[in-house]
């Protein structure tokens, strides 16, 4: 742009010799800013933390826009001689074919391999000083957003030459605008990538760097005018310019990935595996028919095991329908109108037409339409909880506070929420290029992962086809070689066979036991979004939790309070406040804090419970309460309660003496809610608990403020008092201040303690230093409180409207030292029992949060995360040495910032992920997703918790996502599979056992339900092999299949868990599987043998009752015991006795109805024995209802089927005499003895032969 037109100082920065106190058009109410974290040197303390979690403001109020340039070039000029092989790019704006064809060089190159000792991770040393310095920026190499030498040059000059007009610049795709979301690795251009490489871009850190320009640096490289004298009246861009950028970059907006139709959706339910193998019996089943239209049965099989295939795909499609759609989602956070300067006039626009260069307003209650970087800041305060993880709000500036852009004040990214204030910036990024499009694309393309269940049905599935469709082929073989009719053997010995091999129930019972398990957790808190993913939690090997709102209530608390040289927990003096306020330094402490607070109530219309009488009762006699001072002779002021001694007394309005009328507030505050800054709201809620503040509040009014700014990190204001001098109350002025500890304390000369005002000492200094040291080790952020009575004489009340921030007409030194309180976002109650539950359980938990390191390593510690082993740091206290010098292999608890996770290589994420307990903090949306991915290559079950849209990713890639349902945004609820209704990550302990009862249950279930397979190809092999009569029939295995077996299968759903269910280790993914041979070959050769053989005995009993001994039926298939429409042949038994075709299908069918009701009744002993895998079930009880309930189902079935007069015909049954319900009592001794014996010896050798060959 032309440098005449444009005078390059827009918003000038702090000047050497301002106060830093002055108020700017920058200055905010940000609270949180003033916390403060403890530095470990011990020496000097930390500034305060920014609420919103980003690194506090790395520049001082004398920091100048200059030093700022020469800091930017200085490290242009090592990047570039540190990677003299990168070719430096033309201008940043200027388009070129050669840019535009032009390859970047790799990011960097593999990172060399380090001494243990240097490889150490550092934990509090490393960021003990955070928040009073800058994070060091990763040196990396930058594609397309170097300067060449010349330009570097006239960057340095203060006053260039202007450009001609039709010469200037516009801003290249591939280098500036959106293009400048470099990534680590990126490449020149993002429509040469193939899929693989965009995704790998996508995952890398994003590398912004506009935070560091100056204005002329911004105007050139965006080609945009501004008016240096007021941004607000510059021209910005044309028309014309926007219409062709627009053209060039596209709109600004999400790219809505494709969409597969509805009827591609339902019709991909029928590639599960275990429909396809459904389908297969069905259509053999309809083949036999064709083949042999004889048999009708045949067709009717084939035409319920559709109809089955049919209603379970319907329902798992319905089931998935409201699955994760991210993007859509993200298009609900983003603006949709907006404030935008061309043409030199302020104009409403369309969110979707902004383009790179654009000059935007936004102001408080509007959305960041795109990522901006600021130029004019008055006050503005943002929220940007859906990319930081955290929702404190962040006080916006225009210079960097950071080297890292997203920790920077100086840039609003879209969908930011503007809480208050109002600022102009210049759109650097929009659409698909701005960090939450980032974020959105990578949500979006992220591949969910395969759960373990699904893992575990398909291997079910491939294991009952290989044994059904290799018994089929051994049986047809069978058949052929005996020279059997192929159509029959192909019916029988094939077709049959697979039908036989195929619980056909299982699917609709694994739905079913999903289902309930669903619902059960769902009254647990846990939101199960996709059935599949119930058992998955249960097998999670680690837990990678957010913190906020997770781990902690998300609500800061007071939590200590320090005055009179000894510290008191806060919960104390609320529950006894007239005993603190018999302490004159707590008066004064809070009254600071009650007055020098901008928090306040609002009506809450969700609001319901009422206060209660009697608190009520006490709040209104607390009101009454008050607080006095009086000047001793040696000039000390003394704050006592109300006893009337001296002569001089100053009181705050709202008391109750003096002849003043007393001030009563009967609001119902349980009717309301607190407004403010999470910081002033725990402040506000403190003092409230005390004393009603509102009261308070009214009683002595402001008249003046500074509100809290990163510069400063103080606020300050000025009150009306009262003072008593003799009789009469006089009006005074009183001036109130908090901030960071080492900022108040500077400006302090006196402290009051036990009532008396005297100077600052060594000995306070050190008492001070050791509280403020002691809070800060607790992860607790620290604000400090001071007042001064001013002189009246000089502070008079006509200067209520003239106190002038810059004019500096009041004092802000020589203040009294009242007080320290600390705050914390307190962990929520349960959840450190619910970690020490997880860890019982051989279960991880592994913080990953955007939180100061600090403050992470203390949240971990007080819930059991970090405790059982110690830090680098815990070892370096412990032994006296450097934290440098410790080793390596000592340190099983560390504590990661996330900018050292930016060069790691996979030997040091190995390193870490090793560790037995790790924090991570201030990682990026990127790094999340890189933590989930080392963990799944490492074989880990990866369970993810968050709530923010920088969460997506992770949830998306974990084994199981879960999401916060309160707290949690719709961009996390959508990319989750779990959602917890009450945030708590005690309910994920709750999740997690139902994971691991549902696994149980289901391999129970499985047990129970393959048992009657062998008793079911049994007959198919007789009748095959030996030309014996079929002993039961295919629609008697569907009677069993999907009739008897499904109520007592689904019942097992209900079943409590064994006593050990959360003592055990997760499950082994490679050893523990759903299907192992142990089961197998229990139900195959051991239950289902004894079921075959007791079935069998009923079957011959009917033939030798009857007079046929069992040695005589070989060879009577397809010559007797047919139906009589095909069978005219009578048989002659041994004896000479002859049976007419009717007799002879009459014991056909009661044979038939024998072996089924034995079979049916064998499996109603057995589903006793499958309540448990190793506990006795007389220890157990059968207190499962559902269970009772379903045995008498099944028998219910079995009587129906075989002795109701119309079903007889179809199912080819005859209800046989009362000795055939014998035989089965046999299977039920063999059973029952069996495995209570095979459970003893596990529990008396847990590791014994039995343990490693039996148990299932």
């Amino acid at each position: 742009c032309s440098c005449r037109s444009v005078l390059f100082t827009a918003l000038p920065m702090p000047k050497k010799g301002r106060d830093k106190h002055s108020s700017s058009e920058s200055t905010s109410e940000e609270e949180s800013e003033m916390d403060s974290s403890v530095s470990e040197s011990g020496s000097q303390h930390s500034s305060s933390e920014s609420s919103s979690g980003a690194a506090p403001v790395a520049q001082s109020s004398e920091s100048s826009s200059s030093d700022a340039k020469k800091k930017d070039q200085s490290s242009e000029e090592s990047d570039e001689e540190s990677s003299s092989s990168e070719k430096a790019p033309k201008s940043p704006g200027k388009k070129s074919p050669k840019a535009d064809s032009k390859k970047s060089t790799p990011a960097s190159e593999p990172k060399s391999k380090k001494s243990k000792k240097t490889e150490k991770i550092v934990e509090r040393s490393e960021s003990a000083s955070e928040d009073e310095k800058p994070e060091p920026e990763p040196k990396v190499p930058k594609s397309g957003s170097k300067k060449s030498k010349k330009d570097k040059g006239k960057a340095k000059e203060e006053h260039s030459e202007a450009e001609p007009e039709e010469e200037q610049p516009k801003p290249a795709k591939a280098d500036t605008a959106n293009g400048s979301t470099k990534a680590v690795a990126g490449s020149s251009t993002a429509t040469s990538k193939k899929a693989k490489d965009k995704k790998d871009d996508l995952k890398a850190e994003i590398d912004i760097d506009e935070h560091k320009l100056s204005l002329k640096e911004l105007c050139a490289r965006f080609n945009v005018q501004i008016n240096a004298k007021d941004a607000a009246k510059g021209p910005g861009l044309s028309t014309e310019d926007a219409k062709q950028r627009i053209v060039e970059y596209g709109p600004n907006r999400l790219t809505p990935p494709k969409q597969l139709p509805e009827i591609l959706k339902f019709l991909k339910q029928f590639t599960n595996f275990f429909m396809i193998l459904l389908n297969i019996a069905g259509v053999l089943s309809c083949i036999a028919y064709g083949l042999d239209k004889t048999q009708p049965i045949n067709l009717y099989l084939g035409i319920v095991l559709f109809v089955v295939v049919f209603l379970t795909c319907l329902s798992s499609y319905f089931q998935e329908r409201n699955s994760s759609n991210v993007m859509n989602v993200f298009g609900k956070m983003l603006a949709r109108q907006c404030k935008v300067i061309r043409d030199g006039q302020e104009q409403s626009l369309d969110v979707v037409d902004l383009v790179p260069g654009d000059l935007v307003r936004v102001q408080g209650g509007t959305v960041v339409p795109a990522d901006l970087r600021l130029i004019k800041v008055s006050a503005l305060k943002v929220e940007a909880s859906s990319l930081t993880g955290e929702t404190d709000p962040i006080q916006c500036t225009v210079d960097p506070t950071h080297d890292i852009a997203r920790e920077s004040a100086n840039i609003a990214f879209n969908s930011a929420q503007c809480l208050e204030g109002e600022a102009l910036g210049v759109v650097i990024r929009t659409g698909d290029n701005t960090v939450i499009g980032r974020i959105a694309a990578l949500a979006g393309g992220t591949d969910a992962v395969e759960t373990t269940f699904q893992k575990e049905v398909k291997r079910v599935v491939y294991i009952i086809a290989i044994i059904a469709f290799s018994t089929a082929i051994i049986f047809f073989t069978i058949g052929m070689v005996r020279g059997q009719p192929f159509v029959s053997t192909f019916v029988n010995g094939f077709i049959l066979v697979i039908v036989a091999n195929i619980p056909q129930g299982l699917p609709a019972t694994v739905t079913s036991l999903l289902t309930l398990t669903a619902n059960r957790m769902s009254k647990k808190h846990v939101l199960v979004k996709k059935l599949e993913c119930v058992e998955t939690l249960g097998s999670c090997t680690v837990i990678a939790s957010d913190k906020t709102g997770t781990l902690t209530e998300n609500k800061m608390h007071v939590e200590h309070v320090w005055f009179d040289y000894h510290s008191h927990s806060a919960g104390r003096i609320t529950d006894r406040p007239t005993q603190a306020f018999k302490s004159v330094a707590f008066n004064s402490l809070f009254r600071v804090a009650a007055l020098c607070n901008r928090a306040h109530f609002e009506e809450d219309p969700d609001a319901v419970v009422e206060l209660p009488k009697e608190r009520e009762n006490r709040a209104l006699n607390t009101v009454r309460r008050s607080m006095e001072f009086r000047r001793s002779q040696d000039g000390n002021e003394e704050e006592e309660q109300r006893s009337g001694r001296g002569s001089a007394e100053f009181q705050p309005r709202g008391g109750g003496g003096g002849g003043r009328r007393s001030v009563e507030w009967t609001r119902d505050t349980s009717r309301l809610k607190i407004v403010g800054d999470a910081s002033e709201t725990a402040l506000f809620r403190f003092c409230n608990q005390v004393q009603p503040i509102e009261a308070y509040q009214e009683a002595n009014p402001k008249v003046f403020e500074i509100p809290f700014n990163s510069t400063n990190k103080w606020q300050l204001s000025i009150h009306k008092v009262e003072v008593r001098i003799g009789d009469k109350m006089k009006e005074r002025r009183l001036l109130v201040m908090k901030g960071a500890p080492e900022i108040i304390m500077s400006k302090c000369s006196h402290v009051l303690s036990k009532g008396v005002r005297t100077a600052i000492n060594d000995t306070f200094r050190e008492e001070f230093d050791s509280a403020y040291k002691r809070f800060g080790s607790y992860g607790e952020r620290v604000l400090a409180f001071a007042e001064l009575e001013l002189d009246p004489k000089i502070y008079k009340p006509s200067m209520d409207t003239q106190y002038d921030a810059r004019l500096n007409n009041f004092p802000t030194t020589g203040l009294t030292f009242v007080g320290l309180i600390s705050l914390m976002d307190p962990p929520r109650k349960g959840v450190k029992e619910a970690i020490e539950s997880c860890h019982t359980a051989g279960i991880r938990v592994i913080m990953v949060t955007g939180d100061h390191p600090f403050t992470a390593e203390a949240i971990a510690k007080k819930v059991g995360i970090i405790g059982e082993y110690l830090t680098a740091h815990d070892i370096a206290e412990r032994d006296g040495i450097d934290i440098a010098d410790v080793p390596d292999e000592e340190v099983d608890a560390v504590v990661i910032h996330g900018h050292t996770l930016v060069n790691y290589t996979q030997d040091d994420w190995d390193r870490i992920l090793s560790k037995h307990e790790i924090v991570f903090a201030r990682t990026s949306p990127q790094q999340k997703l890189q933590i989930v991915e080392n963990l799944q290559r490492l074989e880990e079950i990866v369970a993810v918790t968050g709530d923010g849209v920088n969460d997506s990713p992770a949830l998306r890639r974990a084994d199981i996502g879960v999401a916060m349902g309160i707290c949690g945004s719709d961009v996390a609820k959508e990319a989750a599979d779990i959602i917890l209704t009450d945030d708590n990550f005690a309910s994920i302990v709750s999740g997690i056992r139902e994971g691991r009862i549902i696994f149980d249950n289901l391999k129970k279930t499985i047990a129970y339900t393959l048992t009657h397979l062998l008793p079911e190809l049994i007959p198919v092999l007789l009748n095959l092999a030996g030309s014996l009569p079929l002993a039961l029939g295919s629609l008697l295995i569907l009677a069993i299949d999907l009739g008897t077996e499904l109520a007592p299968a689904i019942s097992l759903a209900y079943e409590k868990p064994e006593a050990d269910i959360m003592s055990r280790p997760p499950r082994d993914a490679k050893r523990d599987r759903l299907v192992t041979w142990q089961l197998l070959s229990y139900s195959y050769f051991i239950a289902g043998a004894a079921e075959t053989l007791c079935s069998l005995l009923a079957y011959f009993m009917v033939y030798y009752w009857n007079g046929i001994p069992a040695s005589s039926l070989p060879g009577a298939q397809g010559i007797y015991f047919l139906s009589p429409t095909t069978n005219s042949g009578y048989y002659y038994n041994d004896y000479g006795r002859i049976y007419s075709p009717d007799e002879q299908w009459n014991i056909f069918t009661e044979a038939q109805t024998a072996y089924f009701i034995t079979l049916v009744m064998c499996q109603f002993s057995h589903i006793w024995m499958c309540k448990t895998r190793t506990s006795s079930l007389f220890t157990h009880g059968i207190g499962n209802m559902m269970m009772n309930f379903g045995v008498i189902i099944e028998v219910a079935i079995c009587v129906i089927v075989s002795y109701v007069p119309f079903l007889n015909p179809i199912f080819q049954s005859r209800g046989p005499a009362g000795q055939y319900w014998l035989p089965w009592l046999a299977g039920l001794a063999f059973i029952w003895g069996y495995n209570e014996l095979r459970k003893l010896c596990y529990r008396k050798w847990p590791t014994g032969f039995v343990a490693r060959w039996l148990i299932w």
